[in-house]
C-alpha cells in the first residue's frame, strides 16, 4: 500500500500520497523524516493550486501566485507578457507587471497568457511608470497615471534630484527657441507678401464713393466696371441699379 502523508497548510488538513509529495522539493526533507504531520504556514488556498498542478500538470495555475512556487521549490516558466499601450508594444516580465496592481487584476483574469493586454493610455507616462517599478526612478508629476495603475506614490515630498526639473527646463526652452525661430520666419513671409501686394497695386482708385477697386493708368477711366455717374445727374450709380442714383431709380 502506498505511504499517505498528512500536511496540516494553516489548519487545513491534506492526506497526501507520497509520489506527489515528492514532486514538491520544499517536502523532501519532511518525507525524510519520521514526522506523522509536516505543519506549512502558508495560504492552503493557494496549497490548492500548487498541489493541483502537481496532480495534473495541464492544471491552469494562476500566474499572480508564482511566488508560492517560489516557496515550495518548483521551477516554472517566466512568463513574458505582451503589453500594446496605445499601439506601442512592451514584452514584459510577469514578476514585472505583477508589481503593478492594475495587470495583477488582468492578469488574474486572463486564461491564456499568449493574448494581448491592451492599455488606452499614454506610452510616454507609462514608461515613466516602468521606470518607477523597475528602477524606482522618479518619475514626473503624473498622478492621473499612477491612480490608474493602481500605485501609490508621495507626490508631496521634497525632492533633492532636481535632474527631471532640469529636464522639463531644457524642453521648455528648446521649444521657445523654435517657436521664436517660426515667428521669424512668418514676419519674413509677411513681409513677401507685402512686398508682392505693393508691387501689384498699380493704377487708381474708382471715384465711386467706398469703393477700393484699381483702374489701369493707362485706361481713360474714373469708375470701375460696377460704378459709373448716374445717367441723369452727376451723383454716383452702381450697374446693378442700371446705373441710376437714389433719387433717379
Amino acid at each position: 500500500m502506498e505511504n499517505i502523508y498528512k500536511v496540516n497548510v494553516s489548519g487545513k488538513i491534506y492526506h497526501i500520497k507520497h509520489d506527489i509529495l515528492n514532486k514538491i522539493p520544499y517536502f523532501h526533507e519532511f518525507l525524510n523524516s519520521n514526522e506523522e504531520t509536516c505543519f506549512v504556514e502558508r495560504s492552503s488556498m493557494i496549497f490548492d493550486y500548487v498541489l493541483a498542478r502537481e496532480i495534473d500538470p495541464l492544471h491552469p495555475y494562476p500566474s499572480k501566485y508564482f511566488y508560492e512556487l517560489d516557496f515550495y521549490g518548483l521551477p516554472y516558466e517566466k512568463k513574458i507578457y505582451k503589453v500594446n499601450v496605445l499601439g506601442k508594444i512592451y514584452h514584459l516580465k510577469n514578476e514585472i507587471l505583477m508589481k503593478i496592481p492594475y495587470f495583477v487584476d488582468v492578469i488574474s483574469k486572463m486564461n491564456n497568457s499568449s493574448v494581448e493586454i491592451f492599455v488606452d493610455r499614454s506610452p510616454a507616462l507609462f514608461e515613466q511608470i516602468l521606470a518607477y517599478v523597475m528602477y524606482d526612478d522618479s518619475p514626473i508629476d503624473c498622478s492621473s497615471e499612477f491612480k490608474f495603475y493602481g500605485i501609490k506614490y508621495n507626490w508631496n515630498y521634497n525632492r533633492t534630484d532636481t535632474k527631471h526639473i532640469k529636464d522639463k527646463v531644457d524642453k521648455i526652452d528648446t521649444i521657445e527657441i523654435k517657436l521664436n525661430g517660426i515667428e521669424e520666419n512668418i514676419d519674413k513671409i509677411n513681409e513677401k507678401l507685402d512686398n508682392i501686394n505693393s508691387n501689384d497695386k498699380k493704377g487708381h482708385k474708382c471715384e465711386y464713393s467706398h469703393c477700393d477697386n484699381l483702374i489701369d493708368d493707362d485706361d481713360d477711366l474714373k469708375y470701375c466696371d460696377n460704378h459709373s455717374k448716374c445717367r441723369h445727374c452727376s451723383r454716383d450709380a452702381n450697374r446693378y441699379d442700371n446705373y441710376l442714383c437714389y433719387y433717379h431709380q
